[in-house]
């Protein structure tokens, strides 16, 4: 029988909350007091029951803040002096108090403690101010567990014995009872059927509550039904686009044996187009011949040709940035399914800021891009592209063509591996790199520095394992890749060198509204037969998606130019770590508010004999994110802890004096 809800005036049972205290607690009172008269808000006026805090106790087995997560009753924002600005005011509500605690009884019982319940639950003013404090105490009791299992096979060609089923649904006689992942092993064994050519297995499962022995009886009735092949294939809906041509994206044929993995493979291949809007797949057994299933694939298609415009800006402490971009794309072109995309992104750069302009110009990017999916193989897309690129770093401008070509095999849903050609002529004016010596051009390319322009070809291969839940905002999952590029004469190329560029990624969902992101990054560029890296191939740490304690590009071995300025040259060695905890904050118009508080670390040198892993450079900072329909803008301010002074162990720093940076972009930084 669940308690009732006893109102008192007594504080003996409660912490009082909000009363007189110390010289601190009197101190926020009266800047509170202060805030109020500042930002009036007309809530505190009233005399209403705000329900100021609420305790749950005695809870072992479920933490205090999963419990509230299905409570209706929640307290008002403790920080009162940010309340006026960013909280609420939560009042009490009796009749949703008493079925709270209904819900934390189901909870329990839906969690395997049958025998829980909430022994008290009290609410009490704990101050003068029409304010209440709430207080539930839970007795958990004992465990309820699983005493036996038994699995009952019905029709089944071929045969599949229960054994084998109850090996595959997981739980066993002793486990605690977890609804949740009882309907789990269900569908697993579901899974299990299916990927064993069974494509409409039944599982109907009993538990069965014993109360005075505290246990639950399972029982599970398995109907795996008649192993299939596949019939015939076929598209529903298609108005634009060749059947021959979405039956190319396909790994299905007639004949082969059903598996559930072949039809997500095709699900992502066929969304991977961009041409449909919706897809659906119908399995149709044959009443004649059950061994046998038709699959309808019923498709809407979306817009085959788009044109779209949008601008933005970069803020970052030593470069602002203003663009737009325009972009046309033809997702059918001259049919195949071809993607041909044209887009164009006019740029104006200002170096470091507006306020004291040392390089300023417009560039941009011009690139015409083709797609050719299910090239020879419904796994593989071959990509092409033809280019005019023009860009303004710190102590040089440069511009050229490009042109390059790339095929990438899907090898699962999660594993790509990619290879390709690209060859680049850039064109360099404007060059303060300082003065022309040899030791200069020992650290820059001599083509840089002598003939304003060079030749750069190169192979490059990439593995990916990509886990995420989500690209643009992720909350679990991983993401790894493993990057090489080579150069040599023989491509075309005037340099000779390896890079390597491993990274991964984690994301840890620490609530349902928290994620801990984390990244380790390691580059290195090993020039070969005596020559030195291209400068823009190089690496450069700093900006607002790498470490954020140092601004676009600063974080990097440096040359000073002929007027005196810090110039970043790059390196050939570079390592990065990053820790971000992002918090959903609150919705502000239907979309969340994203806080962020991160650490990074690393550094970029010249030569890995320069690299001090246990003095890297370390930056901390908040973050605010907005997640919006175009997707994320973000502000970030990294506070540099360490090395920020010229030398530290007779090692240079990179920009010394600079303290922090702040960035201002779009998406999230990894």
């Amino acid at each position: 029988m669940q308690p009732a809800v006893k109102l008192s005036n007594s504080f003996a049972l409660l912490r009082p909350c909000g009363t007189g205290g110390g010289w601190l607690e009197d101190g926020v009172k009266y800047f509170f007091r202060l805030m109020l008269c500042i930002i009036p808000v007309c809530a505190w006026a009233q005399s209403t029951e705000v329900l100021w805090n609420f305790e749950i106790q005695g809870n072992q087995a479920i933490s205090t803040s999963d419990i509230k997560l299905v409570l209706a009753t929640q307290d008002s924002f403790h920080l009162t002096w940010l309340w006026p600005l960013f909280g609420g005011r939560h009042e009490f509500d009796p009749v949703a108090f008493h079925t709270d605690q209904k819900r934390i009884a189901h909870l329990y019982q839906r969690l395997g403690y049958y025998q829980a319940r909430v022994d008290v639950a009290e609410v009490k003013p704990c101050s003068s101010s029409g304010r209440v404090c709430a207080r539930i105490h839970i007795n958990e009791g004992q465990p309820t567990r699983i005493a036996s299992i038994i699995v009952h096979v019905g029709h089944s060609q071929p045969e599949i014995s229960s054994l084998e089923l109850a090996q595959a649904f997981g739980m066993k006689s002793g486990d605690i009872f977890d609804y949740d992942r009882y309907e789990r092993a269900k569908r697993t064994v579901v899974d299990y059927l299916k990927e064993r050519s069974y494509p409409n297995p039944e599982v109907q499962g009993k538990a069965e509550y014993v109360e005075h022995d505290n246990h639950i009886a399972l029982r599970l009735n398995v109907t795996p039904g008649t192993a299939a092949t596949i019939g015939f294939v076929r598209f529903e809906g298609l108005s634009n686009i060749l059947p021959e041509d979405a039956m190319g994206r396909l790994p299905l044929k007639t004949g082969m044996k059903y598996d559930p993995k072949l039809f997500a493979s095709s699900q992502e291949l066929l969304s991977d187009l961009d041409v449909f809007g919706s897809i659906t797949v119908e399995l149709v057994p044959r009443p004649a011949a059950p061994d046998i299933v038709d699959v309808v694939y019923q498709v809407h298609e979306k817009p085959l040709r788009t044109l779209q415009a949008g601008a933005g800006i970069r803020i970052e402490s030593s470069r602002q940035e203003v663009g737009g971009r325009v972009e046309w794309v033809n997702r059918d072109f001259h049919h195949h399914l071809r993607n041909l995309d044209i887009r164009f992104e006019p740029r104006y750069a200002v170096v470091p800021s507006v306020f004291s302009p040392q390089q300023s110009g417009p560039m941009g990017e011009l690139n015409v891009s083709m797609r050719q999916p299910a090239f020879l193989s419904p796994w593989q897309d071959l990509r092409t592209a033809i280019g005019f690129d023009s860009d303004l770093e710190q102590g040089y401008s440069w511009y050229g063509p490009r042109l390059g070509g790339n095929l990438e095999r899907r090898l699962s849903p999660e594993i790509t591996v990619s290879g390709g050609y690209s060859f680049r002529y850039l064109n360099f004016y404007n060059v303060d790199l300082g003065n022309t010596s040899v030791q200069s051009a020992s650290r820059v390319p001599v083509e840089l520095l002598f003939t304003n322009s060079y030749r750069l070809a190169y192979l490059d291969e990439r593995i990916r394992w990509d886990s995420r839940d989500n690209l643009f905002e992720p909350h679990r999952g991983f993401f790894v890749q493993l990057g090489l590029q080579e150069s040599t004469q023989a491509l075309g190329s005037q340099f000779a060198y390896l890079r390597t560029s491993p990274e991964v990624r984690y994301y840890i969902p620490m609530t349902g509204r928290a994620t801990l992101a984390t990244r380790a990054f390691y580059g290195r560029m090993l020039p070969l037969r005596g020559t030195v890296g291209p400068i823009t191939e190089r690496y450069y740490g700093g900006g607002a998606n790498d470490h954020r304690g140092f601004s676009f590009h600063r974080l990097s071995p440096q040359t000073t130019s002929l007027d005196g300025r810090s110039v970043p040259i790059g390196g050939n060695v570079q390592v990065l770590f990053s820790a971000e905890e992002r918090i959903r904050l609150f919705l502000l118009g239907n979309h969340w508010l994203i806080g962020a508080i991160f650490v990074d670390a690393g550094d970029v040198v010249g030569n890995a004999s320069d690299l001090d892993i246990k003095n890297l450079n370390i930056a901390v900072g908040p973050g605010i994110r907005y997640d919006t329909p175009l997707g994320v803008i973000r502000a970030d301010v990294g506070f540099r802890l360490n090395r920020t002074d010229s030398q530290t162990n007779g090692q240079l720093n990179a920009d010394p004096g600079q303290r922090f940076a702040v960035h201002v972009s779009f998406g999230e930084p990894f």
